[in-house]
């Protein structure tokens, strides 16, 4: 009797060790994949060998909140932790040209996920990160109606309306106004041509009155989306959403998103000095920044941050840049 019994529990004995060395196989092969992935995204690739710690790293890189790990040990909350991990996948899938099936194998088979990341193209540059910044600003001269290309403070290049010819955009690093400074055809940057000897200087022109929809100071603002529509700024707080309520005195401005990302009410824009800050309003897909150096930082709710270049609210990309001024 016990000798059958023994021979019954052998199958069930080996399956179990097949079993565990199966699962040991597996999480073996997604750590050294993620200790691959990670360096490309600018993290420690160690932290691939991290039980928890890697995952909570996924979350943030698609900017999802790191604590939201601990979904993933509830029991039936554990199926908002699996959505957390998609949204946050489907954002790093973006970031290296990948679509909704890469986003799908991230779920099913997460080792094989990291592995095609790591070893395939390289992610997309930031394009906040402009070439030539300096303390000094960027300077952009227009030369052509025709093939006007407006920049933002960071030096990305954007579709606008043509400006006149000859006219240099000085942008200040930080979020400041650029202003644009007319100069003569030809001339080199940052040169000025002189009075005639013997005749009296113009006195300068004053500027013109501010129009109704202009900013603090005659400042005209936009926000251009990826798509290329572009959308003014007509005040200096601006909500913005799928389909937004502001308070008196501010814009309410809908945002088009074929995405389905954003929130009724998702941030808000706000005039700060020379520049502007942007404020995540509990959006449930979140709001993400772009700095010059390349890295994203997925805001906190409630807290006002100075905008340096791109913006994303959930999956809807944006630019803020300057019309023009008067």
């Amino acid at each position: 009797m016990a000798s059958n019994a023994a021979a019954a529990l052998l199958p069930l004995l080996a399956a179990g060790l097949a079993a565990s060395a199966l699962g040991i196989g597996l999480w073996i092969w997604y750590a050294a994949a993620l200790s691959r992935l990670f360096p490309r995204l600018g993290v420690e690739g160690w932290k691939g060998w991290a039980p928890v710690l890697n995952e909570a790293e996924i979350l943030s890189q698609g900017g999802k909140p790191a604590w939201g790990v601990v979904f993933f040990f509830i029991p039936v909350v554990q199926l908002y932790g699996l959505y957390l991990k998609a949204v946050a996948a489907h954002r790093i899938n973006q970031r290296f040209r990948r679509g909704g099936g890469f986003t799908l194998l991230a779920i099913i088979l997460p080792p094989l996920w990291a592995t095609l990341l790591a070893g395939g193209r390289d992610p997309i540059a930031d394009r906040s990160a402009g070439s030539g910044s300096s303390a000094a600003g960027i300077r952009t001269r227009v030369t052509s109606p025709r093939a006007t290309l407006a920049r933002d403070a960071s030096g990305y290049a954007i579709p606008a309306a043509a400006r006149a010819e000859g006219a240099l955009i000085d942008a200040v690093p930080g979020g400041s106004a650029p202003t644009p400074v007319a100069e003569p055809l030809g001339a080199e940057p940052g040169a000025r041509t002189p009075p005639s000897q013997g005749t009296p200087a113009a006195a300068p022109t004053p500027p013109p009155a501010p129009t109704p929809t202009a900013g603090p100071s005659g400042e005209r603002w936009a926000l251009v989306l990826d798509d290329g529509s572009r959308l003014p700024l007509t005040a200096a707080s601006i909500v913005l959403g799928r389909n937004p309520v502001a308070s008196a005195g501010a814009q309410a401005l809908r945002i088009p998103d074929a995405t389905r990302t954003l929130s009724k009410t998702h941030a808000r824009l706000e005039r700060d000095g020379s520049g502007w800050t942007l404020t995540d309003v509990n959006s449930t897909n979140g709001v993400q920044t772009f700095a010059r150096d390349g890295s994203v930082a997925a805001l906190a709710p409630g807290v006002p941050t100075p905008v340096q270049g791109r913006i994303l609210l959930g999956d809807v990309g944006m630019l803020i840049v300057l019309d023009g001024v008067g």
